[in-house]
This record gives structure tokens, sequence and C-alpha cells, in this order.
């Protein structure tokens, strides 16, 4: 449990807060599958999420808040703080992630966040 938890943690603190996104290709599972809701990406567009979040984001960091494993799923609460780019606007999100690990690789991710942030920092 504790190497899974231990990957999962190399993904925001390398990927995200080191700014890390290369990493993804050894971190991602070749049949990667994220979920947002009724979206459904693979690795190659989940790479350019996160791409353009860092773009977006100059100065992203993203703290865990609590993590636990079991089985094969990794459950994280996270929260991200960071100034959006193209306005300067401070921003603040929270939000869970469950990955399921397989052997060795982040095989899935599901992702829950609370829309009211983006909704603010949109305006919408």
């Amino acid at each position: 449990m504790e190497r899974s938890k231990t990957l999962v943690r190399r993904y925001y603190e390398e990927v995200l807060n080191q700014r890390r996104p290369d990493l993804l290709e050894e971190l991602l599972a070749p049949s990667f599958q994220s979920r947002n809701g009724d979206f459904v990406t693979d690795a190659a567009g989940y790479a350019q999420a996160v791409h353009r979040t860092l773009a977006a984001f100059g100065d992203l960091v993203v703290t865990i808040e609590a993590q636990i494993a079991e089985g094969t799923l990794v459950a994280t609460r996270w929260s991200a703080r960071g100034t959006f780019s193209p306005t300067g606007q401070p921003f603040a999100q929270t939000g869970m992630h469950f990955h399921k690990i397989s052997e060795g690789r982040l095989a899935e991710h599901w992702e829950e966040l609370d829309p009211s942030a983006l909704k603010a920092l949109l305006g919408t």
C-alpha cells in the first residue's frame, strides 16, 4: 500500500509541483484512462490537460491533505492554489482523486472537483 501511495504522491509532487509533465510517460500505464463525470480520456489526452493546467497556472502548488490506500486504489484529498496566468487572478481549488494502480503504474484516475472555484475564476 505504501508503494502505491508513493507512486501517487510522485504525480502531485513531481509532475504538478515540480512542473515535470514529462514524467507522465513513466507514471501512466499505456492503457491509462481518466474520468471526470461522463468525460473519459486516455494517457495522451490526460498529458495534454496537465500541460494546459501548468501553462494556465504558472505558480500552481498542490497539497495532499489526506491519502488512503486499499487494495489497488489510492484515494487522495488535495487542495491547489495558484494564479490564473491570463488574468493574474488568484485561484484555490479542492478535490479528490482516486487512482487505480496496476503493475506499478497509474492505470485509472477518477476526479471529483468543487465546481464553484472554477466558476468563480471564469466569472460564470
